[in-house]
Parts: structure tokens; C-alpha cells; sequence
């Protein structure tokens, strides 16, 4: 008998019968539609074929996998979903070449297409593993990038490109401008080179420049959409950053891009992958500086939590923060590598996140306080905000909801409506769901009537 499709999207992202119940009972509530019952009789009894979802059953089936609702509606059950199956199988046929990973480049800065908000991300279970021995294998087996005819970039132009990167890496860390504009400005920078090696002419040379380039505006392009509450967006940027450094051997570059992408796993996708992602960074432990394994060590910790393993996670957040203390006397900034005063607020947020998971939310509060305190009033000797500070505010909402505080919560939603400088859409539909349980509350309806105008995916 064939397998049915759904058993076969269920199996490319690595889930039980049990854990995909979940993930779609939990898609289902957060889309709208209500509670769900998550028992994996259900998913059973969809994938023998003796019952078919109802109708918001497979919107949220369709959310979790980036599949638009006209297919869902065009192609009816269960043929809607060979789409879908398709897609996540198609980051394990693309080739590791220099050539592909310009073609990806190029894909990573095009227009989005469907819901670019997703509560899973799309290469996850075996696809992801997939994409982790490529990467591992391009780095042993490093390439030259490929010859291309054509009108030759001119050096200056690089030269440029690269200045205006290294100036926003290091707004990371703190920018007065909005985290929206900083991300438009790092993708023209990524569209650009993207352009230079689809259509310019160069040599070998030039060409694995434009490909480092392309991992570096990559990289920042999925950290700012991480911050934008884009996880979908960041996704497939850190994935394309990943292999346009592997291609060409850039070891700290690549190993940089897996630690940012261990840590959307660990805080949006699956902790299992977080794992795996982290697990492959740690093989090239030559390249492996204290800053870096603690990067990974943090989001090692934070995926454990999750995970329910507090003793693991506990000693992964110990061992980040014994190595950065030891990391201290490195540079600042490096090219293509975080500014170092995101370090320490890594760490936080994933022990301040941990703390959540652990059940332990006043001990949350006091990890994740600090990583948004900013002046009260806006001044150009102040310091500014980081991109990020919106996003981990939604944790400290959650933290202070959990403890009852719901007027402290309010006060940090609005202050990162003002960092922000107005919530991006996708941010700003998560916060809509941590307060649209207390609409009755009259306090808390201003603040849904904005959100609500804010939010495209509510």
C-alpha cells in the first residue's frame, strides 16, 4: 500500500504520531480556531485514510508546513498536501556548489511566497540532517567559486559592500533606527550581491568574495527577520548564508551561521534540531573560539530546557558562562562575527527562557529584565536599543502573565511598541495572542486595537 502523504509529511519533519498532534492542535489555537484535542489517534486514524481532518484542521495542518490556504482549498484532502511534501524535500536534492549557492542566495532575497510566518520551520527532521552533512562535507572539501562572463565587478564596489556590513553588524547590538529599516538596509545589501553573482562577470577570486559576502549579508538578513517575529524569513536566509560559506570553506563564517541556526531551532523550531544543528558545529572544533562554543552552549541549554532535561540544560548555561569569561580579551568586532556585547545577552535570554520552561518565572524576570532597560527618554547620547529587544520582551510578557502581573505586562508590551517603533506584523500577531484572553479586561483593549492593525497573520 502506498504511504499516505500525510504520513510522509509527518516523517520528512521528524515527529511522532503524538508530537505532530501537538504541533497542529497548537497551530489550530494559535490561527483562532480554538482548543484542539492533540491525541495521536487522530493523526492515525487521517494518515490510514478511515477519517479526514475538518476543514480548520487542515488550515492549521497547512500553517505548520508553509502550504498557501488556496492549495488547500484548490486541490481539496489529502492532494493539497504533496505540495507541501515536495517542498521539504527539496532542500535535500539541491546540490552544495559554489553555482547553487548562488542560485540560493538569489532565492533567499526574493519575494516571499505564502505566509512567510510559520510556527515550525521547513527543513526540520531528516531534511535538516541532510542539509548538516552537506555542509560538514563542503567544509572538508572546500570549492572556488565558478567563472562567469560579463561586465567584471569592480573591486570598489566590494570594498563598499563590505564597509556598509560591517556597519550594520555592529547595530546589532544596539540602533536607534527601527529593527525593520535595519533589516530593508541588510537586504538591499544581500539583493546586491545576490545580483552581482547571478548577472556580473568575474573570476575565481572575485567570485568567493561575492560568496563570503553573500554569507555575511545572509547571516544579518536571518538575524533581523528573527528579530521581526519572521522565523520563516530568517530561516531561509540562514540557510543560504550556511551554504554560501560552506561552499567556499570559510570555517568561522559557517560556523557562525550554525550557531545563529541552533538558535532559531532552539527558540522557534524543534529542540531535537537545535541539538543536531549544534552538534554539527561542534565537529569543527578547531574553529571552535571560546565566544563561539558559547554561543552554542547557551542555545545547547535553552533546547535542553524545552526539552525538560533541567539538570543537561543547567550545566550547558554554566559552561557558556565559564567560556565567556574566558573570551573577554577578544576583539570587540571581527568581520562576520557578532559584536561581542551580544554575547552576554545571549546568555540571558537563554537563561531567562530556560528559567520559563523550568516553571520558574520570577527567576525569569530577573534574567530577562535587564536585557531591555533603556532610558526613559530618547536622547542621542543614549545608548540605543538592541533589534532584539522587542522580541524578548514577548518572553518577559510571558513571564509576567504567567505570574498574574497583567499591568506589568501591558507596560512591556507598549515599551517594546515604542522601541520598535511599531510591532512588525508577525511580532506583533504573537503579541496579540498572549493578551487576546484578557480582551474583556478594559485596560488591555487599547492595546489589542493596535496590535490588531498592526498584525497580518491574526
Amino acid at each position: 500500500m502506498a504511504q499516505h502523504p500525510l504520513a510522509a509529511l509527518r516523517a520528512s519533519v521528524g515527529l511522532s504520531h503524538a508530537a505532530y498532534a501537538q504541533l497542529v492542535a497548537d497551530a489550530h489555537a494559535a490561527l483562532g480556531f480554538g482548543p484542539l484535542a492533540a491525541r495521536r489517534e487522530k493523526v492515525a486514524r487521517w494518515e490510514s485514510g478511515r477519517t479526514v481532518p475538518s476543514p480548520t484542521t487542515q488550515l492549521a495542518i497547512a500553517h505548520v508546513h508553509g502550504v498557501p490556504e488556496s492549495d488547500v482549498a484548490l486541490l481539496g484532502w489529502p492532494m493539497w498536501l504533496n505540495p507541501a511534501g515536495r517542498a521539504a524535500a527539496s532542500a535535500e536534492e539541491q546540490p552544495w556548489t559554489a553555482k547553487a549557492a548562488a542560485d540560493r542566495a538569489r532565492e533567499a532575497a526574493g519575494p516571499v511566497t505564502g505566509n512567510a510566518f510559520r510556527l515550525v520551520l521547513a527543513v526540520s527532521g531528516h531534511a535538516l540532517l541532510v542539509q548538516m552533512q552537506k555542509a560538514l562535507t563542503a567544509l572538508e572539501h572546500p570549492r572556488t567559486a565558478h567563472t562567469q562572463p560579463g561586465h567584471v565587478v569592480p573591486p570598489a564596489s566590494l570594498d563598499w559592500a563590505e564597509s556598509r556590513l560591517r556597519s550594520l553588524e555592529r547595530e546589532e547590538a544596539g540602533s536607534t533606527s527601527a529593527p525593520a529599516a535595519l533589516f530593508y538596509a541588510a537586504r538591499a545589501e544581500h539583493r546586491l550581491v545576490a545580483g552581482l553573482l547571478a548577472d556580473a562577470g568575474y573570476d575565481r577570486q572575485t567570485g568567493t568574495r561575492l560568496l563570503y559576502l553573500a554569507a555575511r549579508s545572509g547571516r544579518l538578513c536571518a538575524c533581523l527577520s528573527t528579530s521581526l517575529g519572521d522565523f520563516a524569513t530568517a530561516e531561509r536566509y540562514s540557510l543560504a548564508a550556511l551554504q554560501a560559506a560552506t561552499t567556499i570553506g570559510a570555517r568561522r563564517q559557517s560556523i557562525v551561521c550554525l550557531a545563529d541556526l541552533a538558535g532559531l531551532h532552539a527558540t522557534a523550531g524543534t529542540p531535537k534540531d537545535a541539538l543536531c544543528v549544534v552538534a554539527a558545529a561542534r565537529r569543527e572544533v578547531r574553529c571552535l573560539t571560546p565566544r563561539l562554543s558559547a554561543q552554542l552552549d547557551s542555545w545547547e541549554g535553552l533546547a535542553l530546557a524545552r526539552m525538560g532535561d533541567k539538570q543537561s540544560s543547567a550545566r550547558a548555561l554554566d559552561r557558556a558562562g565559564r567560556r565567556l569569561s574566558t573570551g573577554d580579551q577578544q576583539p570587540v568586532v571581527a568581520d562576520g562575527l557578532p559584536v561581542r556585547d551580544l554575547d552576554g545577552m545571549q546568555l540571558r535570554l537563554c537563561t531567562g527562557l530556560s528559567q520559563l520552561y523550568w516553571g520558574r518565572p520570577q527567576e525569569a524576570l530577573k534574567w530577562l529584565a535587564p536585557l531591555t532597560r533603556t532610558e526613559s527618554t530618547a536622547s542621542p547620547d543614549a545608548p540605543g536599543p538592541s533589534p532584539f529587544s522587542a522580541g524578548v520582551l514577548l518572553y518577559t510578557v510571558d513571564a509576567q502573565l504567567a505570574l498574574g502581573e497583567l499591568d506589568s505586562a501591558l507596560r512591556s508590551a507598549w515599551h517594546a511598541v515604542a522601541l520598535a517603533g511599531g510591532l512588525p506584523d508577525a511580532l506583533a500577531g504573537q503579541y496579540y495572542r498572549r493578551f487576546d484572553i484578557h480582551r474583556g479586561e478594559p485596560r488591555v483593549q487599547d492595546l489589542l486595537s493596535l496590535l490588531d492593525s498592526q498584525a497580518s497573520d491574526i
